[in-house]
């Protein structure tokens, strides 16, 4: 470590290169634990499994499969191998993965940074390319929304409370393909409240309806418009909600400080 480097109390890190390489380590480590969810090696690894036993199983390259596990063991803390190459849940990886899980009948799927790999993935790809603004999101680069359905299942009750604490008549959500409106909709009490989706694509919006159909919520509406330009779709949700309106984005809210802008100032519009 270079001479006159102090420690960062918030981090515990006095090495840069501590910090780089710390980085880049937890950024690889989500990268494998999205793709070995992805390719169903989390549901096998409760009563721990070998590489080869995963690989037949799955039907998946074993060479691959063993350098990602074996690095997972290494670097994480929630997969481990035992002096027999098995690999196995941690204590601690049991538990992330009972708070990341759900239940679909006889069916348990799990969370691995669905949304912020998976549904973000073309995202952060194409980050400089809408920088430089030779494209747009919503227009020339998209979230993947079965990403963004699957990982944010548990935020609907968040959002619930929330709207309880306003005291919202209505929901809005900008780029409705999280699934938060029909789970919403659907819920015991969910009809004491309307809900309306926004999204600038209309094919996003086609997806949202069909699969809040299939959910039986027939009762949300469905505005086509920008996020960034509130004034037309805001005019339009005008004619069908009235009183206090909750916006939230599960599209927004994680990719620019000037969404949290935007979604305030429209909370506050409509609030008032």
């Amino acid at each position: 470590m270079e001479a006159g480097c102090t420690l960062d109390a918030s981090t515990g890190i006095a090495d840069p290169e501590e910090w780089f390489h710390r980085l880049a380590t937890h950024y690889v480590e989500a990268q494998t634990y999205f793709h070995l969810n992805q390719c169903g090696v989390f549901q096998r690894l409760h009563d721990g499994a070998r590489a080869a036993e995963l690989a037949a199983a799955l039907d998946l390259d074993e060479r691959i499969l063993q350098s990602l596990l074996e690095y997972a063991a290494n670097v994480g803390v929630i997969i481990r191998a035992d002096g027999d190459g098995v690999f196995h849940l941690t204590p601690f990886g049991r538990a992330v993965v009972g708070r990341y899980s759900k239940v679909n009948g006889e069916r348990t799927t799990y969370n691995m940074f669905d949304v912020r790999i998976g549904a973000w993935g073309p995202v952060w790809v194409n980050l400089g390319e809408l920088l430089r603004k030779t494209k747009v999101y919503g227009v020339d680069v998209h979230r993947v929304g079965e990403f963004a359905a699957d990982g944010l299942f548990k935020l609907a009750a968040a959002v619930d409370r929330a709207a309880d604490q306003l005291r919202a008549t209505a929901i809005v959500e900008l780029g409705p393909t999280s699934g938060i409106l029909a789970q919403l909709a659907c819920a015991p009490g969910g009809s004491r409240r309307r809900y309306a989706g926004v999204d600038i694509k209309q094919e996003s919006l086609d997806n949202a309806r069909r699969l809040a159909r299939e959910r039986g919520a027939d009762s949300i509406t469905w505005h086509h418009g920008s996020a960034f330009e509130r004034a037309g779709w805001m005019r339009a949700l005008e004619c069908s909600h009235h009183g206090c309106t909750t916006t939230t984005s599960t599209a927004l809210t994680q990719l620019l400080p000037i969404a949290l802008q935007l979604l305030a100032s429209a909370l506050m519009g409509t609030t008032s």
